[in-house]
């Protein structure tokens, strides 16, 4: 795991979770709030949690990129799921240190709350 000692403001968060996740499977979900909220990751200094169910913790960057997504964090591992215009578009991204299930599940949460995630999306990002 890569020290908080080594990173550097030009590191984006995405970047050191990714490398964590890949070196250490088991790398808590704490670990990557703690790294996240570290004055020396720079732009990223909150991960607001918007939803918690089956023990997922959905979160919205303040400072992410389009197309609106949700980032949703369970036992070590991450699925990406970009939000569709419309309930049932949502499709994963991306998957780090996540099983297949969890995956499904991610997606099967998302999909239950796309109205409410899209409008927090929005919230966040305009």
């Amino acid at each position: 795991m890569l020290p908080l000692s080594q990173a550097t403001r030009n590191e984006r968060p995405w970047r050191l979770i990714r490398q964590n996740l890949r070196r250490n499977r088991s790398f808590a979900v704490d670990g990557i709030v703690s790294l996240a909220q570290s004055k020396r990751v720079g732009h990223c200094a909150v991960m607001p949690t918007v939803l918690r169910q089956e023990g997922f913790r959905v979160m919205i960057h303040p400072h992410d990129h389009r197309p609106p997504h949700v980032h949703c964090y369970k036992a070590g591992g991450v699925t990406i799921v970009n939000l569709g215009a419309v309930p049932g578009d949502e499709v994963i991204r991306e998957a780090i240190g996540a099983s297949e299930q969890e995956q499904r599940d991610a997606l099967r949460i998302v999909c239950e709350h796309h109205g409410n995630l899209l409008t927090e999306w929005r919230r966040f990002h305009g």
